[in-house]
């Protein structure tokens, strides 16, 4: 088991690096062949596109290791419950974006353009890599990961060199998550048949209803972190949104550091717990302590470089983006450590209402505040409200956590 687990973490590990690497080289040739106020429109675009994933990633990862993991019921089943509930919810989700872009917007560019994201989307609906990460196989989904990566790095170098290419720009966002998604299907030795996707909205909407508490969890986190692009078009401008995103799109390289333990860990976590093993508590304690010290020396090593960063790889427009980096990277990616460890542990705890509940809650005081904020011109205090309202939260769940081990009542 501990060489399995090694050698998932050591492909896991090197796809990662070069998967970031290459992210961190994608923000500045976007970002400077837009311009600040286009970079800005872009990403308000995209994360209304987001919305459409919402849906389509209600938990179905955490859903699919959890019960392909857990041999309840048998794998082929869940494949195709999953991506047929997916592929409902994105017809459901397309639909419904496509007015209200249209109602709102009134505008046939933005409507183009997220019609293309919206068509990304349903790459993502049909990826299986929850298949491969129950199985214990991180080795198959990250190289598809990184493979798209390159294809879409390729592409801007080749192809997107100034604003008039944005559609260029979305058109490669299709080939990246197709591309992506048709490797790990080629590699899944046919557990997944297109002929036995169902378009049962009955069902589907069934099975939403069933992981409704771990889905709405588990979608916390864009949908705190989407109120604040949404609304600084609104309170401020494209130009600042662009800035913004600078700091933002790191914090998310950041993040995506956590993955890797979370998602090389999980199957074994359910191991642990299946069996009520005592060790399952020095994992946690663990788990906690790792991922805030990454989060303590990751967040400061970046703080400490991004003025070099956005001096040597940004337009001199982007200057701004300095503002943003110590609320983002010394305060919130710690924390972010904290909560992710927690969440994860709740997953495989099956602590789905607790999850949904404490969500729910972070979200309406988020969702409340931040406009107040914003209003008031003190938009760096949004990102101060999401770093205490996580920490928050995280210790919440620490401590039902550990009672719940210590007890054994899970």
């Amino acid at each position: 088991m501990m060489i399995q687990l090694s050698f998932n973490a050591i492909i896991k590990t090197i796809a990662f690096i070069f998967g970031k690497v290459i992210a961190l080289v994608t923000i500045p040739l976007i970002s400077n062949a837009l311009g600040i106020e286009l970079y800005g429109k872009y990403n308000h675009l995209l994360t209304i596109a987001g919305y459409g994933l919402v849906l389509i990633n209600w938990g179905f990862l955490a859903k699919g290791i959890r019960e392909i993991a857990s041999n309840n019921k048998k794998t082929v089943d869940v494949v195709h419950e999953i991506i047929s509930t997916r592929v409902v919810l994105w017809l459901v989700s397309t639909a419904t974006l496509i007015i209200i872009t249209t109602t709102v917007y009134q505008n046939i560019d933005a409507l183009i353009l997220i019609v293309l994201a919206l068509v990304a989307n349903l790459g993502q609906a049909l990826n299986l890599d929850f298949y491969f990460y129950a199985k214990k196989n991180t080795v198959i989904p990250s190289i598809a990961r990184l493979m798209g990566q390159i294809l879409f790095l390729t592409l801007l170098l080749l192809f997107v060199e100034s604003s008039s290419d944005i559609y260029y720009l979305f058109f490669f966002l299709i080939l990246f998550q197709f591309s992506e998604t048709l490797i790990n299907y080629l590699f899944s030795k046919g557990i997944l048949s297109i002929r036995k996707i169902s378009l049962n909205f009955k069902k589907s909407f069934g099975v939403l209803k069933s992981n409704f508490h771990l889905g709405f969890g588990a979608k916390t986190s864009f949908l705190t972190f989407s109120i604040p692009i949404l609304l600084i078009p609104y309170f401020y401008s494209n130009e600042v949104l662009g800035a913004y995103m600078i700091a933002y799109k790191i914090f998310l390289l950041m993040m995506g550091v956590f993955s890797i333990g979370t998602l090389v860990l999980s199957p074994f976590i359910v191991k642990y717990l299946q069996e009520k093993d005592d060790k399952i508590i020095s994992i946690l304690r663990l788990a906690v302590l790792g991922f805030l010290s990454v989060g303590l020396l990751g967040g400061s090593i970046v703080y400490v470089l991004h003025d070099y960063l956005i001096d040597y790889f940004f337009e001199s427009e982007f200057k701004s983006a300095n503002q943003y980096f110590f609320s983002f990277m010394y305060v919130l990616v710690p924390i972010w450590g904290i909560y992710t460890c927690t969440v994860i542990f709740l997953n495989n705890m099956i602590l789905d209402r607790l999850y949904s509940i404490v969500s729910f809650i972070q979200l309406i005081i988020i969702g409340i505040f931040t406009p107040i904020l914003m209003h008031l011109e003190l938009l760096i205090y949004s990102i101060y409200l999401i770093a205490v309202i996580t920490f928050i939260s995280s210790m919440v769940y620490l401590k039902i956590i550990t009672n719940k081990l210590k007890a054994k009542t899970y």
